[in-house]
């Protein structure tokens, strides 16, 4: 007797719930769950957090504070708690703010701030240091984020860090640290906050992008033309015409299209001829610039830079 196979489901994610569906009174439409029953209104998740984030006076009773009902009338304005027959208190334990809570009667802001307190502050290296670092991440707009962010390992790792002195509170000891994406949110912040000084993070990116690229020449032939190129040409250029706040990216693509272009061509110099920019010769640049494609004429600025520091004055490429 032939076992015919189980027919594979083909339908993605969870399966519908269609027997507790109900429509949100809000946005109409049908969801699975209830966030909210509310006189006369049952509210779906989003509408739910969409009312608690609506924030103002309110125009019955003059309360300043959360207005997550809606008046009757035509307008359908917003309106507090009570004038709205609410029958719920969303005062913050902690810091006595309306809003909605995130953990255990206190807003997202007040959770943030227990958490950073227990990681950052309590036994650090530099509590007052710390203690600025919580304000700012505290005091941004929505603190719910920064809790997401945090969750991270290697978000945790460099809260760590920072608080036990391992990796400084300086620009140089986030780019040591290793993790970019983490450090960039984290250093945008303490600049806008004046923990650290502002700086032209495209020619911070280009200095790591310089030190990896020599780093992966073997042959010194080649990185030591090229080092001092980037060296004294470029990067002295982009660090004399920086300022901070200001991004220098169109200076730094460039200027790394001349240092790629310049490496390509001493790597295939040394190992097709055996020759090094000081001997190289007009007949063997014109072969390079023949047989290929047209961003080898990049090469000319790094032959301009030679002549000028009298490494090879024979060489020349015209426009």
């Amino acid at each position: 007797m032939t076992i015919s196979p189980h027919r594979r489901s083909t339908k993605r994610g969870r399966p519908r719930v269609t027997g507790r569906q109900f429509r949100c009174s809000r946005c109409e439409r049908m969801a699975n769950q209830r966030r909210a029953s509310w006189p006369g209104e049952d509210l779906c998740y989003s509408c739910f957090y969409a009312a608690m984030r609506a924030r103002g006076v309110c125009p019955r009773c003059g309360h300043n504070g959360v207005l997550p009902g809606l008046a009757s009338d035509a307008d359908r304005r917003p309106i507090c708690l009570s004038c709205a027959g609410i029958p719920a208190d969303f005062t913050c334990r902690g810091c006595g703010a309306e809003g909605d809570f995130y953990r255990r009667g206190t807003c997202a802001c007040c959770a943030l701030r227990t958490d950073l307190t227990a990681a950052m502050i309590d036994g650090a290296h530099d509590p007052h240091a710390m203690a600025a670092i919580v304000e700012a991440l505290c005091g941004v707009e929505r603190p719910a984020s920064i809790l997401t962010w945090k969750r991270s390992p290697r978000v945790q790792e460099l809260l760590a860090g920072l608080a036990c002195g391992e990796i400084p509170l300086t620009h140089q000891g986030l780019d040591d640290a290793g993790r970019y994406e983490q450090t960039a949110h984290l250093r945008s912040l303490l600049v806008h906050n004046g923990i650290l000084p502002a700086r032209d993070e495209p020619l911070a990116r280009f200095e790591r992008w310089l030190t990896q690229k020599l780093e992966a020449i073997t042959e010194p032939a080649v990185r030591t033309p090229v080092e001092q190129f980037a060296t004294w040409h470029h990067l002295r250029r982009l660090r004399r015409t920086s300022t901070p706040g200001r991004h220098s990216d169109a200076g730094i693509r460039y200027a790394k299209q001349d240092i790629t272009e310049a490496i390509k061509f001493l790597t295939w110099l040394h190992s097709t001829h055996q020759r090094t920019a000081a001997n190289c010769l007009q007949e063997e640049v014109d072969e390079w610039l023949a047989s290929g494609p047209t961003t080898r004429s990049k090469v000319r600025n790094f032959f301009s830079w030679a002549k000028k520091a009298r490494l090879n004055a024979s060489v020349r490429i015209t426009h």
